[in-house]
């Protein structure tokens, strides 16, 4: 028994040692070049404006066309690299 312990410790330590070594890697080889698109998630109770924030950011309306301004909704977006400039800003009312 002391010895499965022992194996099941040792596989841990390997483990932990490998992830480690490949996390290092990656924060290495990151760069402005190579980085993935946005995740963003908005969540938010009822009468929030996360319909409102979601309208500025793709320049639609969805919520002007919901009846009472009540969105039943749920959607994702892709957004490119490079579709936004850091420098913009979103106007929220």
């Amino acid at each position: 028994m002391e010895f499965q312990e022992q194996m099941k410790a040792q596989k841990r330590e390997e483990g932990r040692k490998r992830r480690e070594t490949q996390e290092k890697a990656n924060l290495e080889a990151r760069n402005r070049d190579n980085l993935r698109c946005l995740i963003v998630v908005i969540m938010g109770h009822v009468d929030t404006g996360k319909t409102k924030l979601l309208d500025n950011i793709r320049k639609t309306n969805v919520q002007g066309g919901e009846t009472g301004g009540i969105t039943q909704q749920i959607d994702a977006t892709f957004f490119e690299k490079n579709s936004r400039d850091s420098d913009d800003e979103i106007e929220c009312y």
